[in-house]
């Protein structure tokens, strides 16, 4: 399974970091995860169409982990590329309401025209997308935000946190994790609710027992701070922060 940061930051307008963004590819599924603003545009750098993702996943429906979804289906109406295959769209509670809201604004210029769209809402639920599995748990931090586990066909293991707290459900999701993703919003001395600081994500991992973790979804306040020293305060593995495009294979 490789698994690329399209985007390693956040709303906040930062050169170095473009709005949060996940592909996950296992061979047999490709997942497109909270498709940030830019997301659809960062994909195509990785050689990667938007004819060639099996689902969508949405954590939850802050501007910044799902505008490009009408990127997205709106290049799916490009003629001399159009989409023919199959889409899901998988979020928490309000998936159907958001669709409808952006169909409503955008019309048929993003309502499929060659291919069938599937929306799944769900909230604490395993559901398939292909070969793999997906697990969510809410999370804390807006009214509906879920956190995943995803599992692929050779029983690799990915969590991605989307925005959380510290809380009981990113742990459980976590657990035993090849890969732990997690936001890392602010240094440990600028602590937000909703949000993780590096003690915190470090914390999570440790107790999960995660073997790698990954920091992303970082204000550019993060940048003048020594965010890995802070994470190894509470957990002992590896430690990274994601950049652009960087990919990395469980």
């Amino acid at each position: 399974m490789d698994v690329y940061v399209l985007g390693s930051g956040v709303g906040a307008p930062n050169v170095n970091r473009g709005y949060p963004g996940l592909l996950v590819d296992c061979g047999t599924e490709r997942v497109l995860i909270d498709p940030g603003p830019g997301s659809v545009r960062q994909m195509w750098k990785l050689a990667f169409s938007y004819t060639l993702i099996d689902s969508v996943v949405i954590t939850h429906f802050h501007p910044d982990h799902c505008l490009d979804v009408v990127s997205f289906l709106f290049a799916c109406k490009y003629p001399l590329n159009r989409r023919e295959k199959g889409l899901s769209i998988i979020g928490p509670e309000g998936l159907k309401k958001f669709y409808g809201n952006i169909t409503e604004t955008f019309g048929d210029t993003i309502m499929p025209e060659f291919f069938e769209l599937h929306l799944k809402e769900v909230k604490e639920d395993t559901v398939r997308i292909g070969r793999a599995r997906l697990t969510v748990k809410p999370v804390e931090h807006s009214d509906a935000s879920i956190g995943i586990r995803y599992v692929d066909n050779n029983g690799g293991i990915l969590c991605y946190s989307g925005d959380t707290d510290y809380c009981a459900n990113i742990v459980e999701l976590a657990r035993g994790a090849d890969l732990l993703i997690l936001e890392c919003s602010f240094p440990d001395e600028g602590k937000v609710k909703g949000h993780l600081t590096p003690s915190y994500a470090g914390r999570i991992a440790s107790e999960a027992k995660a073997k790698r973790l990954l920091l992303t979804h970082l204000y550019p306040v993060c940048d003048e701070a020594d965010i890995p020293a802070q994470c190894k305060k509470e957990f002992d593995g590896e430690v990274a922060v994601a950049s652009d495009l960087m990919k990395v294979t469980i």
